[in-house]
């Protein structure tokens, strides 16, 4: 018995043997290669080349393929491989789990975004219309008569009798497609792509990159066992020119369904992704070097009305990062996620980005966020929590800390809280947001003082430049190009195009004791701000500063393209020359004293020049104990009476080598300066003005003054009054003919005055006093004409006294002489 089966399974081992060599000499399997490519051809936007196929039985079944090469519509060669092989293990048929696997061994895969942002390996397959339901007619076959006409009638019936079989069948056949064959279902295919070098092109950017030793293995994809996958290559791109990825990554995988029979139940899987040894460069900016963590885990779970996030895992660098998820009642999807964070450092996160090293970050940042809810309808929150935060920065002196959270729930920023301390410095910020599509918004800032001396290192004012008129061409020719090339009006199109920001409402209300900066201190600053409809309304705003207060109230419009707005202001006791010393450079050639002044107005535009030429303002001003800036007042009167009575001498010889006494030397001081004042056009016109000068130290002005917001030109018209004769001008007397003029350039019992002109710019002010001498001139004439009447009145006097009644006729004589 046992030497029979010894020959019987010898015998078969020996035909095994035989149709292993036989068969594959026998059959070529090389004759379905054209069928093969003629119908993969018919679906593809493309054309598929195969080369030589042979087949080998040895160990299993075994189809090598001479070469692949699969062409996109545009030409272009989307894989080309010259080593490829189909194969299925004889073991997997013994098993009841059939296994075929197909490799390709170092193909070349180019992968092409076109400028329209199509794919071409994605653009390769054809799209098939579904085809057109035959009509119960044209299903059923027609019977004809004998001349050949078709017999409608009896075609009826049969098409109508084959209906509900039909019907049956087809619900018959949809059931049993579900009821697949255990065969099928534990039929496994496994793909490998081995060394591949893929490259990819976006042709609308010029983008191109290339990934060597490329490896895609998939092995036992099937409906019952679990599923492997790898994704494996050795990075070496650089992006942009300044984008670089170079080193391994690693992708490992496994998928388990799980069928009741042969009914789907769920399916588990685990991912794994590896970056820990890539190495990513963004120039001076980022630098992952190898070894730093990257490396993420995802555990899920997924069934026919559920899919689950079991677990999801990164870690980068310092920072882990945690989430779960849950989606349940498919298809409606009601979501359940959270994710966390641990207290990130952020002082180790200068190894990574290089600019942070010099700011010596300090402090933690942690994460927390949760969703819940149907999908259209998803309820949320996050925490986002800043803890001593501390930054160096070159114009710091010291490292203030921060700390700030924010809370946030469904379609709200519920709480805003931030803290910001330093020697000397404590600020704080509340306020929320409601809705994120029409945000309205509350900020609240508060601050017990603000020394920004002790926080900023202030850069030293420039050394002042001996001005040539090289150096001002300049300055003009880079301020006007400056102030081209920013359009401050442009700017805000986003504001007005932009959905929730024409929607947005805010209120904002600032109370601070104290902002010190460069030595000048603004103090009690209290504001309330209101936008809505893209109009900004400030409703208050006050403060003291430069040593008096400042309120204001205005509103601007930002529909129009050049924004409108509305002020009215109110100034009182404000130190101009602090204000200079600081920061408002602009009144450096006008007046310093304590301005008081109050002002309507409107405007339009943002942009400097414009908006000066369409600020339109009214109101009036007072300024104590001031002093002209660039204007010399004892220059402008000495000049202008040196000049005025020489020109007298030459008509009134008694006026011949007269000499004019000077103002003191020190500087002109006015107890105040006066005036109603408009803003229009760009010109700033008072037409009251009135200085009255301090006791002792100059002369009045009175008139008009004129003067350029934009191109600084003054043009002012003043009549100075010597009312305190600090020239002596008023004691300047003459003798003509034996008759004495006293004060021969003062009207009656008024102090000497006379007009001057000031012109020029505000810098560099120029004297007109081309009518002083006119005006002298009549006033000396009708000062010596006076004086010679009365000379002659007493005359006639002395002449006529004894006659006694010779009164009548001295004065009517007097009429005729003088009349």
């Amino acid at each position: 018995m046992f030497k029979k089966l010894a020959i019987f399974f010898g015998v078969l081992f020996a035909l095994l043997i035989a149709a292993i060599i036989i068969i594959p000499l026998v059959v070529d399997v090389d004759k379905y290669r054209p069928q093969i490519v003629s119908v993969a051809n018919e679906h593809i936007n493309g054309k598929l080349e195969i080369g030589k196929l042979t087949l080998s039985l040895w160990g299993k079944i075994l189809v090598k393929v001479d070469g692949v090469k699969l062409t996109d519509a545009s030409q272009h060669q989307v894989i080309s491989v010259q080593d490829a092989m189909i194969h299925i293990p004889f073991s997997s048929f013994l098993t009841g789990s059939p296994a075929l696997n197909f490799r390709m061994q170092t193909p070349e895969i180019l992968v092409i975004k076109n400028r329209a942002g199509k794919m071409n390996l994605l653009s390769l397959v054809k799209t098939s219309s579904p085809a057109s339901a035959p009509t119960a007619a044209a299903s059923a076959p027609q019977a004809q008569t004998a001349k050949g006409e078709p017999a409608t009638k009896p075609a009826q019936p049969q098409t109508q009798q084959a209906s509900a079989p039909q019907q049956t069948a087809t619900k018959t056949s949809s059931s049993q497609s579900m009821q697949l064959p255990a065969m099928a279902t534990h039929a496994r295919l496994g793909l490998e792509l081995l060394n591949a070098h893929l490259t990819y092109l976006d042709e609308s950017t010029s983008l191109k990159s290339e990934t060597k030793n490329l490896n895609f293995i998939v092995r036992d994809l099937s409906l019952s066992r679990p599923m492997e996958l790898e994704i494996s290559a050795d990075l070496d791109t650089v992006m942009a020119k300044v984008f670089s990825v170079k080193g391994p990554a690693k992708i490992t995988g496994e998928l388990k369904p799980h069928f009741s029979g042969t009914e789907f139940e769920q399916v588990q899987g685990q991912l794994t992704v590896n970056l820990d040894d890539l190495v990513i460069a963004v120039p001076g900016v980022f630098l992952k070097n190898k070894g730093i963590p990257a490396h993420a885990e995802l555990a899920l779970t997924a069934s026919p009305k559920e899919a689950q996030i079991d677990k999801f895992h990164i870690k980068f660098h310092n920072a882990d990062i945690d989430a779960k998820a849950t989606i349940t009642n498919l298809p409606s999807q009601s979501i359940k996620a959270e994710i966390s964070s641990n207290d990130i450092a952020l002082k180790e996160w200068s190894e990574l980005i290089p600019m942070a090293k010099s700011f010596e970050l300090g402090g933690t940042l942690k994460l927390k966020a949760m969703a819940n809810g149907p999908s259209d309808k998803l309820g949320y929150s996050a925490d986002i929590d800043l803890t001593q935060l501390t930054a160096k920065a070159p114009m710091l002196k010291g490292k203030p800390i921060i700390n700030a959270g924010i809370h946030i729930i469904t379609d709200q920023v519920k709480d805003l809280n931030l803290t910001f301390k330093a020697p000397g410095n404590d600020l704080r910020i509340t306020g929320k947001v409601v809705s994120f599509a029409a945000p309205q918004a509350t900020l609240n800032i508060e601050s017990t003082g603000m020394d920004l001396d002790q926080l900023i290192d202030f850069p030293a004012a420039p050394a002042a430049k001996k001005a040539s008129a090289d150096f001002w061409i300049s300055s003009a020719v880079a301020a006007q190009s400056t102030a081209a090339a920013a359009d401050y009006d442009k700017m805000l199109d986003p504001l007005r195009t932009n959905p929730a920001l024409r929607l947005m409402a805010a209120n904002m209300n600032v109370q601070m004791k104290s902002i010190k900066a460069k030595g000048s201190t603004i103090q009690n600053i209290n504001s309330k701000f209101t936008f809505k409809n893209l109009v900004a309304n400030l409703e208050k705003l006050s403060m003291g500063i430069y040593g008096g207060t400042f309120s204001l109230k205005a509103a601007a419009d930002f529909k129009p393209a050049k924004p409108t707005y509305t002020l009215d202001t109110q100034v009182s006791q404000l130190d101009l020359k602090e204000a200079v010393a600081s920061s408002m450079q602009s009144l450096k050639n006008t007046v310093y004293g304590k301005l008081s002044m109050s002002a309507k107005g409107s405007g339009a535009g943002l942009n400097p020049d414009e908006a000066k030429a369409h600020l339109n303002l009214k109101g009036n001003m007072k300024i104590l104990d001031a002093i002209f800036t660039s204007i010399d007042v004892g220059k402008m009167v000495s000049e202008a009476l040196s000049s005025g009575v020489a020109k007298v001498g030459d008509k009134i010889p008694g006026m011949k080598g007269k000499q004019i006494g000077k103002l003191p030397s020190r500087e002109t001081k006015y107890e105040s300066m006066t005036s109603d004042f408009t803003i229009s056009g760009g010109q700033f016109n008072a037409p009251n003005f009135f200085a009255k000068a301090a006791k002792g130290s100059g002369v009045d002005l009175k008139g008009t003054t004129r003067f350029g917001l934009i191109d600084q030109k003054i043009d002012a018209h003043w009549l100075v009054i010597d009312s305190q004769n600090l020239t002596k001008a008023r004691d300047l007397s003459v003798n003509i003919s034996g008759t004495e003029v006293p004060h021969i350039l003062a009207k009656g019992n008024d102090p000497v005055s006379f007009p001057v002109t000031v012109r020029g710019s505000a810098s560099a002010p120029d004297y007109s006093y081309s009518e002083v001498p006119e005006y002298f001139t009549k006033i000396a004439m009708a000062n010596v004409a006076d004086a010679s009447k009365g000379r002659v009145k007493q005359e006639l006097q002395k002449r006529l006294a004894p006659q006694g009644a010779g009164s009548n006729l001295l004065q009517g004589l007097g009429k005729k002489l003088f009349k």
